[in-house]
């Protein structure tokens, strides 16, 4: 799990991902719990922002102050993200995606089953004869078949949207994904911003490192805005608060897209109708027209302009296709109930889920600007937002190596600083529902998800290759196939884990101008730096046979497959050496 933090759209948990900070090499763990900033972390994890503010103008050191800013801008990016999946019905449609996959788990396995010993990964492959007769994949039953076709046009709809368009500096891409992303960076901002004002905000802003994966999709969102003559964002006339209000109130529109049943083709118009990026150029077409640079002057002004747009354009407003959306899913919710096939934890998750977009679809009806204005999100909602939260570790530190080892669920981080990991539970107790707040209630059924479902569901997805996949739970799920008789095999583009290797936030995370390479031990500053983990020594023959770096390789692949992955740092030149 590369991402130092990320929302993992199948658990809807926050993983914090301080493993990739414990070196595997003998160093120190590099980030101490008993740090000066041990206060701002639980301060953090438990959502606890008046806690966080009071905290940050405690700090002397300004360079400290903007590390601390930056960690807690960290935790409002992850914070939206959890508000747009459960909220937009782009966002949604994907958590919704693995919901209808925990609903039919033993109806999986018996596919699984049917084909075996040998499965292929990701189960897609069953739904092309060229990638399946390639991969060696026996010919499916037909309620794999069946799967394989739903995986399948789940992964067209979900990363085939993906817009080009050529601009002045050249092609410009965007799409659901790409939205969700700047959606999440903009109220990171604001948040900044409405606590710490608008100076302290840019500092974080640049100390953002530019290979993060926000940078360049919100250059392209940019680039977009400017490609119409639209204002991304606009100063106030007193010149201190940046107002994100017309880019807030677009991409949200843009992600309330219809929902598509089916694969008929269908004229660009209509199109637009279904698909993030169409629905996003579609609408920044129909403001260029009405001659609307993106300045507004009124609260929900900019959301009101949408609302108008999107009811010209395609006969709904953003709030009527979220209703449509509720309601589908509320009925196939109901059928799932009939069926009476799945697991008791897998349903409530699914309920559960259902009865926070509930909460935020009332919301939206009843007060839309607080969830709609960008203020009052900040200052209201967020407060309201509670995701559950994990830390997270490459490997077990414990000795023992069942998937709790790595994600672990105990409250005893802040009592206990040497403890290793941490899930936040701020949920009522299990039945209660909390209207004033949007969070799980059922937790201990999204846990049993977490554990024993969302690994394999991932797999079935998408191969190994998955950003939030941590490498113990992938080897849990695979050891639960191998219970079963049956042994993964992978197509080649899915068989290994994705690595973000730019080195830029270890750096920003640790605080340090200079790291040395794991293997040389020679010094290295973030431009020199790369990093690389265990997959890439069974990945990369070249790797394993290079003079400094394959020296080691043959006790990082034995570690591997006793359980233990690592994350190394190394000087740019070897990896593209072994390219």
């Amino acid at each position: 799990m590369p991402a130092w933090a990320q929302l993992d759209t199948a658990t809807l948990c926050i993983r914090w991902d301080y493993g990739s900070l414990t070196r595997p090499n003998g160093y120190p763990q590099r980030f101490d719990f008993s740090a000066p900033d041990h206060k701002l972390h639980a301060n953090l994890f438990y959502l606890d922002d008046s806690s966080c503010s009071e905290y940050l103008c405690q700090i002397d050191d300004y360079e400290q102050r903007l590390r601390s800013g930056f960690l807690c801008a960290m935790q409002w990016h992850e914070q939206r993200h959890f508000v747009d999946f459960v909220l937009t019905n782009f966002g949604a449609s994907r958590v919704r995606a693995y919901l209808e996959m925990y609903s039919s788990f033993d109806h999986l396995l018996g596919a699984l089953c049917d084909v075996g010993p040998d499965v292929g990964f990701p189960l897609s492959v069953y739904g092309d004869e060229v990638r399946r007769s390639r991969l060696g994949a026996r010919e499916p039953s037909e309620r794999l078949a069946d799967i394989a076709r739903y995986v399948k046009l789940r992964a067209t709809f979900f990363d085939g949207d993906h817009y080009e368009l050529r601009g002045p500096s050249g092609s410009v891409y965007f799409g659901g994904p790409a939205q969700l992303e700047a959606l999440a960076f903009y109220a990171q901002f604001g948040v900044t911003q409405s606590v710490f004002g608008l100076n302290f905000a840019r500092e974080v802003w640049h100390r953002t490192p530019s290979s993060s994966r926000s940078a360049p999709i919100n250059r392209s969102i940019e680039s977009l805005f400017r490609i119409f003559g639209i204002e991304f964002i606009t100063e106030t006339s007193s010149g201190d608060f940046l107002d994100v209000r017309f880019i807030h109130a677009l991409l949200l529109g843009s992600l309330f897209c219809t929902r598509k049943d089916s694969s008929t083709e269908m004229d660009e118009h209509e199109m637009a109708r279904y698909s993030p990026s169409r629905r996003l150029l579609k609408l920044l077409e129909f403001f260029h027209a009405a001659g609307f640079a993106g300045r507004v002057e009124r609260p929900l002004e900019a959301w009101e302009r949408v609302e108008d747009a999107s009811l010209k354009l395609w006969g709904r407003t953003c709030t009527e296709e979220m209703q449509e959306d509720v309601k589908f899913e509320g009925e196939f919710l109901q059928e799932v109930v009939k069926r009476d096939q799945t697991r008791s934890y897998a349903l409530d998750v699914f309920r559960d889920f259902h009865r926070m977009r509930c909460l935020l679809l009332n919301c939206l009806i009843e007060d839309p600007s607080s969830v709609v204005e960008p203020s009052r999100y900040y200052e209201e909602t967020r407060l309201k937002v509670r995701p559950s939260q994990v830390l997270c570790f490459r490997s077990p530190l414990s000795g023992d190596l069942d998937a709790q080892s790595v994600l672990f669920w105990s409250l005893d981080m802040f009592g206990e600083p040497s403890a290793s990991a941490l899930l936040v539970d701020r949920c009522p107790d299990e039945g209660t529902i909390a209207d004033n707040f949007i969070e799980p209630v059922c937790k201990e059924s999204w846990k049993l998800v977490t554990l024993k479902m969302a690994p394999l569901a991932r797999l079935s997805q998408s191969g190994r290759r998955v950003r939030s996949l941590l490498d113990r739970e992938i080897l849990e799920a695979e050891g639960h196939l191998q219970q079963l008789g049956l042994k993964p095999m992978y197509e080649p583009l899915y068989r290994y884990p994705i690595t973000d290797r730019s080195a830029a936030l270890y750096f920003e995370m640790v605080n340090l101008d200079t790291m040395n390479c794991d293997f040389t031990g020679e010094e290295l500053v973030s431009e020199q730096a790369i990093l690389i983990s265990s997959w890439d020594f069974v990945a990369f023959r070249r790797l394993r046979d290079h003079a400094i770096l394959g020296r080691r390789s043959a006790n990082i692949i034995r570690d591997m497959q006793n359980g233990e992955f690592g994350l190394w740092m190394t000087h740019r030149r070897y990896w593209e050496l072994v390219q």
